[in-house]
């Protein structure tokens, strides 16, 4: 019996012994997997931050690199210079730009090269130092912001510039195609209609309080309402900026720049930013050669009697759209007009046999006739300086794709020609006149030097002051800021964002 009972507890306690063994066990492979999933998940983080910042410099690389295409144009049209005399062109800036993409192939990646290769008639496999690394590769598109309408010369304060903007606004929405936008009630439930929109645009970049009308027919100064009047009813309510557009993305904070009028007017496809007709970084002018059809209609239309079917017969009108795309079509890469006049004569017909009038005659376009030719002819340039520049880096690795895109805004207005040492004579002179410009401003708005007493010690004159209300380091001498302040061939930033 005693025998009995001992085997019985024996049976028992291995049991027990079992149940322990397997709860260790359970215990060790839920321990093992978490530490599993922790190490999993860092190694995917880290090699996601690695493969982001390989494209991000990608993406870096590219900008370099179509900065220096840009800046090489005039050392292309030179060499191009008998070619181009021939054709009367040789002042023309050659549109190098818009084939950046292939033209770069060799600094990208194997692919590219081969592409590039094959079009050239050559190999670049002996190049080395050239391209990226496995799995490594960049896409960029320039977008030429001078061919666009620019919305920021409202910021002037002038009458003449507000109805720049007015004019340009009213006749890049006109058509009755366009009427439902302007008929709806937003999401607040007001109604924004054309002048109500133009007037939105305009008072939200003017140094002034009072609504802008929005008559382009009354170039005078004249009153409205307070511009606070509307955004001081949202929920929540915000001041209009009274200062001039930083980026595009900032209009969708004015009146009336609904999705609808977004995606119409102003990004028509999102993965094509050169189909834009409106910009906040471009210059005075405008470069007809680049410029699209619709944003060439636009600038001619306030120019151009009330009565002309190009500008108020929708059919008339996309005749005409078509007729300049075709045009471009048949000449790629190819600047159509020598100069603004060239422009303008084209419109008039003024030379019957010019092929271009020709096409439009077939097409059942007439003649368009300018009541202010000369004030047209000042809006219009036919070179470019300013290039919205988007860099798109990809690193792929596995099945996974890393994509980092950079937008960078160049301005090359005033640039040195490519070989020139930077800080050069004429660099240093231009950087000088406007350290003296910021001193004289700062002299003038009462501000005192931060630095007077070691900012700005051993330094005379306004460069010194300057530097003085800058607060820079002691010991910082004239020729220092200067060189940071000299211009390059590669332009300069004026905006600069990473996505």
């Amino acid at each position: 019996m005693n025998r009995l009972l001992r085997r019985s507890r024996r049976g028992r306690q291995r049991g027990v012994a079992l149940l322990m063994v397997l709860s260790a066990l359970t215990m060790l492979a839920v321990m093992l997997t978490e530490f599993q999933q922790e190490t999993s998940a860092e190694l995917a983080s880290a090699m996601a931050e690695r493969d982001s910042l390989q494209a991000e410099y990608a993406a870096r690389s590219a900008i370099s690199l179509t900065r220096l295409l840009i800046a090489s144009e005039p050392t292309m049209r030179r060499a191009l210079g008998p070619l181009l005399i021939m054709a009367r062109m040789d002042k023309t800036q050659l549109p190098v730009w818009e084939h950046s993409d292939m033209v770069l192939g060799f600094f990208n990646d194997s692919e590219s090269a081969k592409a590039l290769g094959s079009l050239v008639g050559g190999s670049f496999d002996q190049v080395k130092g050239l391209g990226l690394g496995k799995g490594a590769r960049f896409e960029v598109k320039i977008v030429d912001e001078d061919s666009k309408l620019n919305l920021n010369f409202a910021a002037r304060g002038t009458v003449p510039a507000r109805m720049v903007v007015t004019n340009q606004f009213k006749a890049l929405t006109t058509g009755a195609q366009y009427d439902k936008l302007f008929q709806e009630r937003d999401a607040d439930g007001n109604y924004n209609e054309r002048r109500s929109v133009c007037s939105a645009v305009v008072d939200w970049t003017d140094p002034d309080t009072e609504a802008e009308p929005c008559t382009p027919e009354v170039n005078a100064p004249s009153q409205g309402g307070s511009e606070d009047s509307y955004y001081e009813g949202l929920k929540p309510r915000y001041p209009r900026k009274n200062a001039a557009f930083d980026s595009l993305e900032e209009m969708h904070l004015v009146r009336g720049i609904s999705e609808e009028f977004w995606s119409t007017f102003i990004e028509r496809d999102v993965s094509d930013p050169s189909k834009r007709t409106v910009t906040v970084w471009g210059g005075e002018q405008v470069n007809v050669n680049t410029a699209n059809a619709m944003t060439l209609m636009a600038l001619v239309c306030p120019f151009v009697a009330d009565m002309n079917p190009a500008c108020i017969d929708p059919m008339t009108r996309s005749r005409v759209v078509s007729g300049l795309e075709m045009m471009r079509g048949f000449m790629p890469g190819i600047p159509l007009f020598k100069s603004p006049k060239g422009f303008v004569s084209f419109l008039a017909f003024d030379d019957p046999t010019d092929p271009a009038a020709l096409l439009f005659g077939t097409l059942g376009i007439p003649p368009i006739k300018l009541i202010s030719a000369g004030e047209l002819i000042r809006r219009l340039k036919v070179r470019s300086d300013i290039f919205s520049i988007y860099a798109t880096g990809i690193v792929r690795t596995g099945r996974r794709e890393t994509r980092t895109r950079v937008h960078a805004v160049v301005d090359f207005r005033g640039a040195p020609p490519p070989g020139q040492p930077f800080g050069s004579t004429s660099a240093a002179v231009s950087g000088t006149q406007g350290i003296n410009q910021m001193a004289a401003a700062a002299a003038s708005a009462g501000v005192a030097p931060m630095g007077s007493a070691s900012g700005a010690a051993g330094l005379a004159g306004p460069m010194g002051s300057a530097m003085g209300a800058m607060g820079l380091p002691p010991g910082t001498s004239p020729d220092a800021i200067t060189a940071a302040m000299a211009a390059s061939a590669g332009g300069h930033f004026i905006y600069y964002r990473i996505n």
